[in-house]
C-alpha cells in the first residue's frame, strides 16, 4: 500500500498514475508565474488551462485539477480506469488539504519524467549516425577541352561583333564592301574555258540522249 501522507498533492497524484499506468509518461508542469500547474501525459498537456494544484482523491479514485482553494470545485483529469477525461467534468472532493499545496516542488517530477522518457527510448538516443552527406562532384576538363572551349567562346564573340557591325553599318557602304568580295569569290570559283566540254554539256542538256562519237558537235 502506498502512503500519500508525506507527499504533496501533485506528487501523490503522479505516484498513483505511475502505479496504474506506468508507461504513460505522467508529469506535472508549473506555470511560468508559479501560480498554477497542469498535468502532462507523454509531455502533452491534458488541458490548456492551469489549476491551483493536482490532487488524487482516494475516495473517488480520480485525479482532479483544483479550481478552488478549498477543493469544492475540481475538474476531473483522469478517471477511475486511469484514462484521461476529455470532457469537462466538475466534482467536489473533501480529501484535498490546501496546506499541502507545494506546486513549486513539481519541477523535480518534470525532470524525473523527462529522464524516464529518455531511458525508455535508448534505441533513439543510441542510434548509429547515418552516412555523411556526399559532396557535389565538380566536373574537370582536360587542357585540350579547355582550349576548345576558349576557341568556341572566341568564335561566338567574333560572330556577335560582326553581326553588330553589320547591323549598325550603312547599307550603301555595305554594298561597296560586299561587291568586291563577291567578284573576287566568283573569279576564284569560275571554271576555266579549257575545262568546258561541249559534248558533255550537250549530253547533260539532252538528259542521257547519247550522240555518236563521230558527231561534228
Amino acid at each position: 500500500t502506498i502512503s500519500f501522507n508525506k507527499m504533496s498533492p501533485s506528487q501523490a497524484a503522479l505516484t498513483h498514475l505511475r502505479t496504474i499506468k506506468p508507461n504513460d509518461g505522467w508529469s506535472v508542469q508549473n506555470q511560468e508565474s508559479g501560480k498554477g500547474v497542469r498535468l502532462l501525459r507523454r509531455n502533452v498537456p491534458l488541458t490548456d488551462s492551469f489549476f491551483l494544484d493536482i490532487h488524487y482523491c482516494p475516495f473517488k479514485n480520480v485525479v482532479v485539477g483544483i479550481l478552488s482553494s478549498d477543493g469544492t470545485t475540481c475538474q476531473v483529469l483522469v478517471d477511475e480506469d486511469g484514462k484521461p477525461v476529455t470532457a469537462v467534468r466538475v466534482v467536489s472532493v473533501s480529501s484535498y488539504d490546501p496546506k499541502m499545496n507545494t506546486s513549486t516542488n513539481t519541477s523535480g517530477s518534470n525532470q524525473g519524467a523527462s529522464s524516464r522518457s529518455q531511458a525508455s527510448f535508448p534505441a533513439t538516443r543510441n542510434r548509429a549516425p547515418g552516412p555523411p552527406p556526399t559532396e557535389p562532384i565538380i566536373p574537370t576538363f582536360t587542357p585540350e577541352q579547355n582550349k576548345q572551349l576558349v576557341q568556341y567562346g572566341l568564335m561566338v564573340i567574333g560572330t556577335l561583333i560582326v553581326l553588330k557591325i553589320l547591323a549598325n553599318a550603312n547599307l550603301a557602304g555595305l554594298y561597296l564592301f560586299a561587291l568586291p568580295l563577291l567578284y573576287f569569290y566568283a573569279v576564284q570559283n569560275c571554271p576555266s574555258m579549257e575545262s568546258f566540254d561541249a559534248k558533255k554539256e550537250l549530253k547533260r542538256v539532252l538528259r542521257g540522249c547519247h550522240l555518236p562519237e563521230d558527231h561534228p558537235n
